[in-house]
């Protein structure tokens, strides 16, 4: 059964890709991996105590080991945790073969976090 208090629309894998984007505040590069993610967002360590904006479109990439998707993301919360960032992300307008692009990923990296969540698609 679901956690009634939970606010995620979409199934969340936990695929540690590595991750870079841009701090719309002053075109830094950072870096990171994701801690999970989903088809309409993630949650992102960033291995910076710089603060990201809040409710700002990031450019984001998304680092496979076969390919990259750069896509824009808006900045929903984020939590400081030691000398990082705890980053939630919603991505914006993210295209279908993007999608298929990231389900393929988890899918040959990290195939039993698809198969332990398989009833709750």
């Amino acid at each position: 059964m679901k956690n009634s208090k939970e606010r995620r629309k979409c199934v969340r894998f936990e695929a540690p890709f590595c991750i870079d984007c841009k701090n719309p505040d002053n075109q830094q590069i950072l870096s990171g991996a994701i801690k999970d993610i989903s088809m309409s967002g993630a949650c992102v360590l960033v291995d910076s105590d710089t603060d990201l904006p809040a409710d700002k479109t990031v450019p984001l990439s998304l680092i496979f080991p076969e390919t990259t998707l750069n896509v824009k993301a808006k900045i929903i919360w984020q939590k400081r945790i030691a000398r990082k960032n705890k980053v939630g992300l919603v991505f914006s307008n993210l295209p279908d073969s993007f999608k298929n692009g990231i389900y393929d990923s988890i899918f040959k990296y990290h195939r039993d976090k698809i198969t332990s969540k398989w009833w709750d698609f």
